[in-house]
């Protein structure tokens, strides 16, 4: 359910505004497909940045630049990195990078897939997925398909991961394919000095779009559910820059993000209230600056387990940044939400498993009621409707917007969605609830949602109700399960 932030802006200057369709064109397939992409310069600027996901922004550039510190692509070259300490944000996101040939050097171009998320109940980063350092994929086009081989023959490799690189790598190759040839057309500025150029027209531009946000200073808290370590927030906005300061967060002990993780979810957060009007480049980046304490929980190193913390961290730090926002600028209030998905994960005999996720709801403002079923900080890897419904494991019984669950209010909240299978073979279900696990609360005398719910219905007819940040249930054939994310908070009291 997350949107991606579409780097889209009315430029100045006649040039910019041709770069920017120029990216979008040659990147249109990969995102049409849902996919993060991003064009990259050997030297370090990004150049185009669409982001489907808060940790793409920190992480998807450096994946790109770190395969290329070790792998030196050139046109026709694939290379594929999922390892944390490579600049990826978790072991079930797969970045893969080629490379295009510019008359004056090579650029690179990335992108990233998703497959099915594992959370580690032991906190262990090698029980979430197979770990792959920065690989060569292909040389002059063609799969090194005995390594392909390889990676889907592990034990946690996804389903269907030859399929989704194969399909990755034709669109990427197109991509190049197309900068390539639009590079050497007559008159264009498709070189280091032309970037060069655009990247200092989108600096200008977003310098005088930061006009648009509050100035101040504000200070905040919050801790993280289930491990209860605290985060402190100072952020401050002036005419030229955003810093967030992190001093005072307590050592990641139980639950952690990447340093990339965090600056992406900051830029997210604050780029969402100038969504459709901003792009994302090197240029717009340079004016967020994150201080995050080493060793923190949002500047773990990766060698423990990395998706409890996008699912409990990132959403909590983007509401906190709101938070901070909202006490600069009282119009920015908001009742709260979620900001995250419930996750189940379903394992079946003979390693089968089947990862599901349901959106919460989000909170209304003083003007504007909750939007359904949109979690703002997630990662969108869930199995679609359409693909549960030709499933031979389980039998979709329901899915869409829990009417109800938000809270009531002059301004309501946003439903949280539902979605409920029976079983036709048994399996182990392992939920985690996360965030909507807590009530979440209304403002401004607005009602509470609900919270998030894992319902079980046995065979026989016997209920069972779980609604615990996380837990593990024994279900057999004919059992259905129902759950749901959590009902956004409402603004002002009901009529």
């Amino acid at each position: 359910m997350s949107r991606a932030i579409r780097p889209s802006w009315n430029f100045p200057s006649a040039r910019a505004a041709t770069f920017q369709a120029t990216f979008e064109f040659v990147l249109r397939d990969l995102a049409r497909a849902g996919n993060a992409c991003a064009v990259v310069q050997t030297e370090g600027q990004t150049l185009h940045l669409y982001a489907t996901a808060p940790a793409d922004i920190g992480t998807l550039p450096q994946a790109a630049l770190t395969a290329n510190q070790y792998l030196r692509l050139k046109s026709g070259d694939l290379a594929i990195v999922n390892d944390p300490s490579s600049g990826s944000f978790s072991l079930s996101t797969f970045t893969v990078i080629t490379a295009a040939s510019l008359p004056d050097g090579e650029v690179l171009i990335a992108t990233r897939f998703d497959s099915t998320r594992r959370m580690s109940a032991n906190g262990k980063l090698d029980e979430e997925g197979v770990r792959i350092p920065p690989t060569p994929l292909a040389t002059k086009h063609q799969l090194n398909r005995d390594l392909l081989n390889a990676i889907a023959s592990h034990p946690l490799a996804p389903p269907q991961f030859m399929t989704l690189v194969e399909r990755v790598a034709n669109d990427l190759f197109e991509a190049a394919r197309r900068l390539e040839r639009m590079s050497r057309e007559p008159g264009s500025e498709l070189n280091k000095v032309g970037f060069k150029q655009y990247l200092t027209d989108a600096g200008t531009a977003f310098e005088s779009t930061m006009a648009k946000l509050p100035l101040g200073l504000a200070n905040v808290t919050g801790r993280v559910a289930g491990s209860n370590e605290l985060i402190k927030l100072t952020l401050e906005l002036n005419e030229s820059r955003v810093h967030f300061d992190f001093k005072g967060t307590d050592s990641a002990t139980k639950v952690g993000i990447t340093e990339l993780t965090t600056l992406g979810t900051c830029v997210w957060s604050v780029m969402a209230l100038l969504a459709g009007n901003v792009p994302l480049n090197s240029a717009v980046l340079e004016h967020f600056q994150v201080s995050a304490p080493t060793n923190t929980v949002l500047a773990a190193k990766p060698n423990n387990g990395l998706e409890r913390g996008v699912s409990l961290v990132v959403p909590l730090l983007g509401e906190l940044t709101l938070q901070a926002l909202a006490k600069i600028n009282a119009n920015l209030k908001r009742a709260s939400s979620a900001g995250s998905d419930c996750l189940i994960q379903l394992e079946f005999a003979n390693g089968r498993a089947l990862t599901l996720t349901a959106a919460p709801g989000t909170g209304a403002t003083a003007t504007e009621i909750g939007t359904e079923a949109y979690s703002a900080w997630s990662v969108q890897r869930a199995a679609s409707i359409e693909s549960l419904e030709r499933s031979s494991l389980l039998t979709l019984t329901a899915a869409g917007v829990q009417k109800g669950s938000a809270g009531k209010g002059a301004q309501s909240g946003g439903d949280a969605e539902l979605i409920a299978a029976r079983l036709r073979e048994p399996a182990k279900l392992r939920y985690f609830l996360g965030r909507s696990a807590s009530k979440i609360e209304g403002m401004n005398k607005g009602r509470g949602g609900v919270q998030g719910e894992l319902e079980i219905v046995r065979a026989d007819g016997t209920k069972e109700n779980f609604n615990k940040l996380e837990g593990t249930v024994e279900l057999q054939i004919g059992d259905e399960f129902r759950f749901q994310g959590a009902g956004g908070g409402a603004w002002g009291e009901p009529e």
